[in-house]
């Protein structure tokens, strides 16, 4: 017997690009699993390779300027909350 992991749980990797003299968020790519899979999409979205940085939230960065490429792993819309009662959803 299987179990479906609960939808509270869950997460998403996500890419977003950000225009770094306006601080606008120009592109998003996702939901991606695992990690890899999400910085192999940008290196494929830009057409080069990246040098990737660790950043002390885990989260991995790349700059092509003008962009600033972040990958990082984001909680699904309400996880970890019981249903309705996420705060910012």
């Amino acid at each position: 017997m299987t179990s479906s992991p609960s939808p509270y749980a869950m997460s998403r990797i996500y890419a977003t690009a950000t225009h770094i003299p306006s601080g606008e968020v120009t592109r998003t790519l996702g939901p991606f699993e695992p990690l890899h899979a999400a910085r192999a999409a940008v290196v494929a979205s830009v057409g080069q390779v990246l040098i990737w940085e660790r950043l002390t939230t885990g989260a991995f960065s790349a700059e092509k300027y003008p962009l600033l490429w972040v990958v990082e792993e984001r909680l699904a819309p309400g996880a970890g909350y019981p249903g309705g009662t996420c705060p910012k959803c």
